[in-house]
């Protein structure tokens, strides 16, 4: 979320469709009830179907590091029993080109902040989903630097980094390919974001595995 800035090219900024997203969710803390599930993270949480009965703190183009200064207001604040959150895609796309290590660790940071401040949530980061290289990849947008293989390495670092932490990893990257090892394209409405069927495939495989 650069925009053509002259300076801080490596900082994230918030523009005024997000500011305005993050103030919506703020008026939601006073009638929200306490003690809920709540999803945070990027677009593929923010457009999640809103027939989901959980807490939808998601932002369209979020990115890890960025998420820490807004920790308390969009999460914390809920008090919710269960938290996921899926980040990273922004990370390695044209917003911040951070490393798969480097995300790994911002995302360690979060975790350790929500686990003193909420330790008796139930903490949960799902797996940053597989995107479609032929359409999303930096080969074919040269733009950012994300690709398939990126972001199972990411997978990879998290994996890693939450080793210490009791933090349930939910790995719904295999949940989009066929029994043939194929991403399951038709799931898509386009290179990144999974369509209505595609919400369902990672419902059913969720609720199968975990």
């Amino acid at each position: 979320m650069q925009e053509n800035m002259k300076y801080n090219m490596d900082t994230y900024q918030f523009r005024k469709d997000v500011l305005e997203k993050i103030l919506k969710i703020i008026d939601k803390q006073s009638t929200t009830p306490k003690g809920g599930t709540l999803f945070f993270g990027d677009s593929l949480v923010e457009l999640m179907p809103s027939n989901v009965p959980v807490i939808n703190n998601g932002i369209g183009g979020m990115s890890s590091k960025a998420l820490e200064g807004l920790l308390d207001e969009l999460v914390i604040k809920f008090e919710p029993a269960k938290v996921y959150l899926h980040i990273g895609t922004n990370d390695l796309g044209q917003t911040v080109m951070d490393s798969p290590r480097d995300i790994a660790q911002n995302v360690q940071r979060l975790f350790y902040i929500l686990k003193r401040n909420l330790p008796d949530a139930e903490l949960n980061l799902i797996s940053t989903l597989p995107n479609i290289d032929e359409l999303d990849s930096m080969q074919s947008t040269n733009r950012g630097m994300r690709t398939r293989d990126l972001i199972e390495l990411l997978n990879k670092e998290y994996q890693y980094h939450l080793e210490l932490l009791d933090v349930n990893f939910i790995n719904l990257y295999p949940a989009l390919f066929n029994e043939e090892g194929q991403l399951m394209t038709e799931l898509y409405q386009d290179g990144l974001h999974v369509n209505e069927k595609g919400y369902k495939c990672l419902m059913d495989y969720y609720k199968k595995h975990y």
